[in-house]
């Protein structure tokens, strides 16, 4: 995993802390005015993906101002990430960052 990412053109920090899931009863945490993501470093891998999947979904929210409810959040990673990490669709992402100009 890299340690930075980019959202809404701004550099947020990817961080694996030791026990979130214990002390704040989640796996991750995203925190827009330190533009950090923090995700629990003891969780299985397929289980850090989907976490910080969620973490950039809710840094979204917050610089967006969409002022979605976590729920919905939730739903949204849950559905998105399903079909991103299908093996069937592993050619979505390449198709749909590819830059040519049509």
């Amino acid at each position: 995993m890299h340690d930075k990412i980019t959202i809404a053109g701004l550099r947020y920090s990817i961080v694996l802390e030791k026990d979130i899931a214990r002390d704040n009863n989640a796996l991750g945490m995203h925190c827009g005015n330190s533009a950090t993501l923090k995700i629990d470093h003891g969780l299985k891998e397929n289980v850090k993906r989907k976490t910080l999947f969620h973490e950039i979904l809710e840094a979204i929210n917050y610089e967006y101002e969409l002022k979605l409810e976590h729920n919905i959040l939730s739903g949204l990673e849950s559905s998105l990430f399903e079909i991103f990490n299908n093996k069937d669709n592993k050619w979505l992402l390449e198709y749909l960052i590819q830059n040519n100009e049509d």
